[in-house]
C-alpha cells in the first residue's frame, strides 16, 4: 500500500513537471515566433508614436452599402463591446455560403494601443508561424494580409484597428479596405474625448454596503430613454462582485466577500465607437 501511494506521488510529480516543461516550451516559441514575426514586418522600425488626443471620429456606415460589395449581403451577427483599451465592433455579413467578418477596434488610449492591439490581433494562431505579411503602404500606417489570393487584411491607422476576413468568397477584399481607410482619413479630430459618451452624473444607492445587500448604479445621460445609442460594458472582479441586472443606464449588484471593491463602466458609442470609461468604488462589510 505505502508502495503504491509513493509511485502515486511520483506519478504526479513527474506530471507536473513535465505540464511546467511544455508550458514553458510552449511561451519560448511563441515569444520567439512573434520576435520573428515582427522583425519580418519591421514593426519595431515604425514611426514613434505621438501620445495625442486626436483620433478618427465617424459614425461607421453600413458596410453593405459599399460600393466594392456587391448586391444581396445579409447581417448575420453585429455586436459591439468594450476590450482593453478600447470600443470593439465585430460584424458578420453572409451570401449563400460566402462569409466576411469586419472588425474595427478604436482605442481610447490612441494611437500605441492600436498598433499594440493589430500585432496582439494577427498573432493569435495555432499555426506554427503567423500568417500574416505585410500589405499594402498606402493603406494606413502598417497593413498586414494572409492568404494567396488575399483572404484576410489588417490594418491601423491613427487609433483604429480594422480588419476583414472572407471565407467561401472570391470578393477581392483590398477595395473594401481601402473604401474605410478613406473614410477614417477624412474623420481624425483633435480630441477624440470631446466625442465620447459621458454621464452627467452618477448615482449610487449605497457605496458602504453589506455583503449581499443589493446596490443600484444609475446614469444619467443626456439621451432620452429609449434612444440610447451607446453600449454600457463592465468590468470588474467576479470574485469581489456579482451583477444582478442591468440595462442601458442602470445595473444592481451585490458584493460577494468583504473589502474595497471596484467597478469600471465603459461606455461606447455605438456608432463611431468612441468610448469612456469611469471607475465606481466600493466598500463591502460582514
Amino acid at each position: 500500500m505505502k508502495l503504491r501511494s509513493q509511485l502515486a506521488i511520483l506519478l504526479i510529480a513527474v506530471f507536473l513537471i513535465t505540464n511546467t516543461m511544455i508550458g514553458e516550451d510552449v511561451d519560448s516559441h511563441r515569444e520567439a515566433m512573434l520576435e520573428h514575426f515582427k522583425n519580418n514586418i519591421g514593426f519595431d522600425k515604425l514611426p514613434p508614436v505621438e501620445h495625442s488626443s486626436r483620433g478618427v471620429v465617424v459614425a461607421w456606415p453600413d458596410i453593405r452599402q459599399a460600393p466594392d460589395l456587391g448586391p444581396h449581403w445579409q447581417i448575420l451577427a453585429d455586436t459591439t463591446w468594450w476590450e482593453r483599451n478600447g470600443g470593439i465592433k465585430n460584424q458578420i455579413l453572409g451570401r449563400g455560403g460566402e462569409r466576411l467578418v469586419f472588425t474595427i477596434f478604436l482605442a481610447q488610449a490612441g494611437e500605441d494601443a492600436a498598433r499594440m492591439f493589430l500585432l496582439d490581433k494577427v498573432s493569435q494562431t495555432t499555426m506554427a508561424a503567423i500568417p500574416y505579411i505585410r500589405g499594402p503602404a498606402n493603406l494606413g500606417t502598417l497593413s498586414l494580409t494572409a492568404g494567396q489570393p488575399i483572404d484576410s487584411v489588417a490594418w491601423y491607422f491613427s487609433n483604429v484597428v480594422f480588419q476583414i476576413e472572407a471565407t467561401n468568397t472570391a470578393l477581392n477584399i483590398l477595395p473594401l479596405a481601402k473604401s474605410l481607410q478613406s473614410l477614417a482619413e477624412g474623420r481624425v479630430v483633435p480630441n477624440i474625448a470631446a466625442n465620447a459618451p459621458k454621464p452627467r452624473s452618477v448615482m449610487v444607492s449605497n457605496r458602504n454596503a453589506p455583503i449581499g445587500q443589493t446596490v443600484t448604479v444609475r446614469l444619467s445621460m443626456d439621451q432620452d430613454k429609449g434612444q440610447f445609442n451607446y453600449v454600457l460594458d463592465l468590468e470588474f472582479d467576479r470574485s469581489q462582485i456579482s451583477i444582478l441586472s442591468q440595462n442601458d443606464d442602470a445595473f444592481t449588484l451585490k458584493g460577494l466577500r468583504p473589502g474595497p471593491a471596484t467597478v469600471k463602466a465603459h461606455l461606447i458609442d455605438k456608432r463611431t465607437l468612441v468610448s469612456s470609461s469611469l471607475t465606481i468604488d466600493l466598500v463591502f462589510s460582514q
